[in-house]
């Protein structure tokens, strides 16, 4: 298991900022997951071939994944979506019809556009 760190991490493969860190503890506490662990993962599927997902994980890491905290929430990535997630930077939009979580992944080459999905 690798660890990365919220103190600026020069390994660290991807960014939670502190919108997104402040949305992913506010939907834990709705969906009963305060505290959690959010596990992200890139999985196939989707308009544009690729998709992110997101869930909270009640167990710990497991074998081989990165496990950063950012903002006093952790994060757990396995080891094949690091491949496709490393330099992006996870943010959160609030405005005035929506409310969402905003990927910038510079491994993507193209992007659906409801931006849930991504091409490699």
């Amino acid at each position: 298991m690798s660890v990365g760190s919220e103190k600026g991490n020069p390994q660290a493969p991807i960014t939670i900022t502190e919108a997104a860190a402040e949305a992913i503890a506010r939907r834990g506490e709705r969906e009963g997951c305060e505290g959690q662990a959010l596990r992200v993962q890139v999985k196939g599927g989707g308009c544009s071939g690729a998709t992110y997902a997101m869930s909270y994980e009640a167990d710990g890491p497991r074998d081989g994944d990165y496990v950063t905290t950012q903002h006093g929430v952790t994060v757990f990535i396995d080891p094949r979506s690091i491949v496709f997630l490393k330099n992006s930077t996870l943010d959160f939009k609030s405005e005035l019809m929506s409310q969402r979580f905003v990927w910038t992944n510079p491994q993507a080459k193209g992007t659906c556009g409801c931006g849930e999905s991504f091409s490699l």
